[in-house]
């Protein structure tokens, strides 16, 4: 009986010391500032909060106040990202106590500063468990950022599988690392639309035309945008670009002529919108298209919100080709155009009426918190 007291009584502690667990989540931008892992990180830490944890996000903010997330702490005192930052991170660490200190990677700070590399020997020197998450590959140049990465003891999350095979040569600094594969999920909420809101809302966009087709996020060469401009029709289609398009930019403003050119009124370029906003586009287009040149996967936010949109989606890859009628998805080869303009004819206007879609933030915080655990 003694044993089995014993027992139950450390199963009680450990469960009660999960509970307790602290995390602070440090990540380079947070909303409304525009970056993709900073998006990630509002979600992450959202779900982790609802299982009863105390977490925080250590970031830059913008001058417009984010949006508070119950039992979410924002934590202020990092303006910008410099060599000094590493003294003010140490100050927030050590008055907020954490448990667990998961940093993001690469995110912005990482390429502004060294201090942002130093948080996790930081943490662990202040005797911190480490978790880093490591949601992009690192060039050459980032050898000996990398190489300080590597030698801190640590539990390392990537997004995408077979991520290892991803990293340059200098991949062997890693080697002695266990990577534990979470997937991402869609950054934007889930709309439920009335049929007339429906209709109204496709009304005011499509503009006339046959078919609604939407490219959303970041705009980056390897993105693959101009592809769209190929791949739809120009006779039958209203193209809407949701992104913001900078004209200091020589990429953007090509892109910009290009558009104007090619499609004239045939293409809406929409810089900000609301994500509510954004969501609710999604589940109405007949299409939407992203024509990655390097191929899409589990670890694009982008796909998931497509896919959570219902709309069918058209995207490129490396690993998976055809039409996937659980996601409602069509996997095209990279740049090729007949491929994409033939699915787009066939595909577009289908909607996913299947339950299930991908893992939710629920089960992602679920496997995080898993990962916090283990020694």
């Amino acid at each position: 009986m003694l044993g089995i007291n014993i027992l139950s009584d450390k199963l009680f502690l450990k469960k009660l010391l999960e509970y307790l667990m602290r995390i602070l989540i440090v990540t380079g931008r947070y909303p409304p500032l525009k970056c993709g892992i900073g998006f990630y990180t509002r979600e992450l830490s959202k779900s982790l909060s609802l299982t009863g944890k105390h977490v925080s996000v250590l970031s830059t903010f913008s001058s417009r106040e984010p949006k508070n997330i119950q039992g979410v702490e924002l934590l202020h005192g990092v303006k910008n990202w410099n060599f000094l930052s590493i003294f003010t991170v140490n100050k927030i660490i050590k008055k907020w106590k954490p448990d667990v200190i998961h940093v993001q990677f690469p995110t912005h700070a990482f390429f502004e500063s060294i201090s942002y590399s130093l948080i996790p020997i930081l943490g662990f020197c202040l005797g911190k468990k480490i978790v880093m998450t490591w949601h992009e590959s690192f060039s050459l140049s980032n050898f000996f950022k990398f190489f300080l990465l590597s030698v801190v003891p640590s539990k390392i999350i990537v997004v995408r599988p077979n991520y290892k095979n991803l990293l340059p040569f200098y991949k062997f600094l890693a080697s002695h690392k266990t990577f534990n594969f979470i997937p991402n999920a869609s950054t934007l909420p889930r709309v439920n639309l009335s049929i007339t809101k429906k209709k109204l809302l496709k009304k005011k966009y499509i503009l006339g035309k046959n078919r609604l087709i939407i490219y959303f996020g970041f705009i980056y060469p390897h993105k693959g945008v101009e592809n769209i401009l190929q791949i739809a029709n120009p006779k039958t289609d209203q193209i809407i670009i949701a992104a913001d398009l900078d004209p200091k930019n020589d990429y953007h403003r090509s892109l910009k002529y290009l558009i104007k050119s090619k499609w004239s009124d045939n293409i809406s370029l929409i810089n900000y919108m609301p994500e509510n906003d954004l969501a609710a586009l999604l589940n109405v287009a007949d299409a939407i298209i992203l024509p990655f040149r390097d191929g899409g996967g589990a670890w694009n936010t982008s796909i998931h919100a497509a896919v959570s949109s219902r709309s069918f989606l058209l995207t490129t890859s490396t690993d998976a080709s055809g039409f996937n009628e659980d996601l409602n998805t069509y996997h095209s080869s990279i740049d090729n155009i007949n491929e994409m303009r033939d699915a787009l004819n066939k595909y577009s206007g289908t909607k996913n009426l299947i339950d299930t879609l991908p893992d939710s933030w629920a089960e992602i915080s679920k496997k995080h918190i898993q990962a916090y655990d283990k020694n």
